[in-house]
């Protein structure tokens, strides 16, 4: 008679899903179950003293090798209270469940990997102890509630990363020995947020030159700003109007052009429009394209709805206007030079972009974002128009009624707290076409750097690429897409930066 196999002890490798019947493996739940311990209490509970690996597929269970990775130091005792070095303990390096502590957990287990490893068990168990000597040497000036906690488990972590690579046993043995020189030279850190594996550490060092490296510096932006005959060729304000200013800010009842569809209307407010009134503009809020060639006949076609030139709009809303003349700007809200600045401003760099509405008083500041060299928000503040709002251009700026009306902040207030200590006449301004910004915040400055100058239209002024293009092309980015939305004027104005940052970028390479 042939002798039996012992099937019936072996767990059934197809577990619930199998459709044998009968089967000769075993279905009993107890066997080989490998469910997650509950936690114990604390008399009870496992320390980290020992880490207990299970063995290979096909061993019994009362083989699990023991790796002893941290017998040399004891596990620290529980603390009483609340630590304050807790606090900063990153919130991805908490991997006993809820517990702070290696004792109020069940102990980490080295995956042994899938049956076939060619790596043994051994030579992981030696390196293992190396990368543990060693973090634990790297963690020195670590409090000692800690240090043996992040030493046990940056090690573990770091020989489990170089396994998982499943390399041959040669390659692994000298990655291993790489990663332990690794840390050998690594600095020894100070806080917590510090630690971790070799990978961690390049990954937070990446992130912090990425950052840096969209910083522009004050020194290095000075070569790039505007010459005085560029800005008058730009169409910048350049110095203050000698018309004197009046209070009168709106021009209910005045008769305008309307800015969309050039009709003649008298300028009233919303509220005193009609429904006819409020629909009375139809206008195209995209621009005219490019020529083309369309069914042998040269055209240009809106981008907003595609139509050619000359067809009526696709757009219907309230008649609307801008006032462009320079005195009738001063004479709603004056304008200020900024060496009038009542305090001196560091010797940085802003980038500003502003959010217009339509309102009584003409096309009206309602939003103003500022962002220093490194993209870092200073002020994003919504502003009251000094006239009424007729229309949000909401496709354009992103604004609600609501945000306008819940403004408490005034365009002059805005310039008293810009000129103290915000900026002053060194200060460098960053922007797209900044000389509408400018206009709109009613301010005259000189040391400007416009991203529309740096990355020029091809066929020259008076043609500009949009920020959206210059996004786009130079920084693969997409900004102010056609989700109808409206513009993010931080976004704006942190693109500017980031234009700029290439813009040297490029200029240092080509030097070299």
């Amino acid at each position: 008679m042939l002798p039996t196999l012992g099937l019936i002890r072996i767990r059934c490798p197809q577990r619930d899903s199998c459709s044998r019947e009968p089967c000769l493996y075993s279905h009993d739940i107890a066997l080989g179950a490998t469910s997650k311990p509950k936690p114990k209490s604390a008399a009870s509970r496992p320390s980290l003293e020992s880490k207990t690996v299970p063995a290979k597929p096909g061993k019994a269970a009362s083989q699990a090798v023991d790796v002893n990775v941290a017998a040399a130091v004891p596990p620290p005792a529980i603390p009483q209270g609340s630590s304050s070095d807790l606090k900063e303990r990153p919130s991805k390096r908490i991997r006993f469940n809820d517990y702070d502590l290696p004792s109020h957990g069940p102990p980490r287990l080295i995956s042994v990997g899938r049956q076939g490893t060619t790596i043994p068990l051994a030579q992981r168990q030696h390196f293992l102890r190396l990368l543990h000597t060693e973090y634990h040497k790297l963690y020195d000036q670590i409090d000692q509630q800690h240090r043996q906690l992040y030493a046990c488990e940056d090690a573990i972590d770091q020989e489990l990363t170089l396994y998982q690579a499943r390399s041959p046993p040669a390659v692994y043995k000298s990655m291993l020995i790489m990663a332990v020189s690794k840390v050998v030279k690594r600095t020894h850190p100070a806080a917590l947020l510090e630690c971790g594996t070799n990978e961690e550490v390049e990954q937070r060092r990446i992130a912090r030159r990425k950052a840096s490296a969209v910083s522009v510096p004050y020194e290095a932006a000075l070569p790039l700003v505007m010459k005085f005959e560029d800005l008058v060729s730009y169409g910048y304000m350049v110095e203050v109007p000698d018309a004197p200013h009046h209070t009168e800010r709106n021009r209910r009842g005045a008769l305008r052009d309307c800015s969309r569809c050039k009709a003649a209307f008298e300028v009233r407010n919303l509220g005193d429009q009609s429904a006819e009134e409020r629909l009375a503009c139809r206008y195209h809020p995209g621009k005219l394209g490019p020529m083309r060639l369309v069914d042998g006949l040269k055209q240009r076609s809106y981008t907003c709805c595609s139509v050619s030139d000359g067809t009526s709009g696709c757009t219907e809303g309230p008649h609307v206007f801008s006032e462009r003349d320079i005195n009738d700007l001063h004479e709603i809200v004056a304008f200020r030079a900024t060496e009038a600045a009542t305090k001196p401003a560091p010797l940085h760099i802003l980038a500003i972009d502003c959010e217009m509405v339509h309102s009584t008083a003409g096309f009206s500041l309602a939003r103003v974002s500022i962002a220093d060299g490194s993209g870092r928000l200073l002020l994003d503040e919504f502003i009251q128009p000094p006239g009424d709002v007729i229309d949000t251009n909401f496709q354009f700026s992103g604004l609600t009624l609501a945000q306008i009306k819940a403004a408490t902040m005034t365009l002059e207030q805005l310039q008293d707290r810009l000129l103290d200590g915000m900026i002053d006449v060194n200060t460098i301004i960053v922007g797209h076409g900044l000389e509408n910004d400018l206009r709109a915040l009613r301010l005259v400055h000189h040391k400007v750097i416009d991203t529309a100058q740096l990355f020029p239209h091809p066929r020259g002024l008076p043609l500009r690429k949009r920020l959206r293009d210059l996004v786009r092309e130079n920084l693969q980015q997409f900004i102010q897409d056609d989700s109808g939305a409206g513009h993010d004027s931080l976004e704006d104005a942190r693109s500017a930066i980031r234009l700029v940052r290439l813009y040297l970028d490029r200029a240092e390479s080509t030097t070299k």
